[in-house]
């Protein structure tokens, strides 16, 4: 089974759509019903709408396998390993000692790559 090919984008509301302008359709609702502090969830529902299409358009061209597998998670630790190396190398040859990394406190140009749910 396919999914909507990519890109997906987010309406005003909570409503995930396709991008692609020849065959605009919704895809998906994030909206969970009426809640004690609508507002709150609303905010949410757009939130989450927001992160599922990011990460759908973000995904594109990775096979559906390749992520059940958790071959993103390996590259993350590759990546992690990668810095440490360059890491230690500088530090055997410098005066300045520098920390090592992990996934959770990995950035990239200044952007956290890692985030704990």
């Amino acid at each position: 089974m396919k999914h909507t090919k990519e890109p997906w984008m987010v309406s005003d509301t909570t409503d995930i759509y396709t991008k692609d302008i020849k065959d605009l359709r919704q895809i998906a609702d994030c909206n969970v019903g009426f809640l004690s502090n609508e507002a709150v969830h609303i905010w949410q529902d757009k939130a989450n709408a927001s992160r599922i299409a990011l990460c759908v358009n973000k995904c594109a061209g990775i096979t559906d396998e390749a992520l059940e597998s958790g071959a993103l998670e390996f590259m993350s630790e590759v990546t992690v390993a990668y810095f440490n190396d360059n890491i230690e190398s500088r530090n055997a040859r410098d005066d300045i000692k520098l920390p090592l990394v992990t996934k959770e406190t990995l950035t990239i140009d200044g952007v956290k790559v890692w985030e704990q749910s």
